[in-house]
């Protein structure tokens, strides 16, 4: 499975892996279950970074579940 990065939403939740090459986290499936249960089987998947653009495989083991952080609001 081949997988792109997703505009993140504040406040939901996403698989994410840090790019190998560049370190920068990339979120790239939403996690519907908010965190709550972890990844348990073994699998693979490929994952285009958008800040570098490289194209790597990575393990279930690799991946965690974030949550977007709320943005705050910006006064005027």
């Amino acid at each position: 499975m081949t997988t792109t990065f997703l505009k993140p939403v504040p406040g939901e939740w996403y698989f994410t892996i840090n790019c190998r090459k560049c370190g920068l986290p990339v979120r790239f499936f939403p996690d519907e279950n908010k965190g709550k249960v972890q990844i348990s089987a073994e699998k693979k998947v490929k994952v285009h970074c958008p800040h570098c653009q490289a194209a790597r495989t990575y393990h279930t083991s690799e991946m965690t579940s974030t949550q977007e952080p709320e943005r705050k609001a910006q006064h005027t």
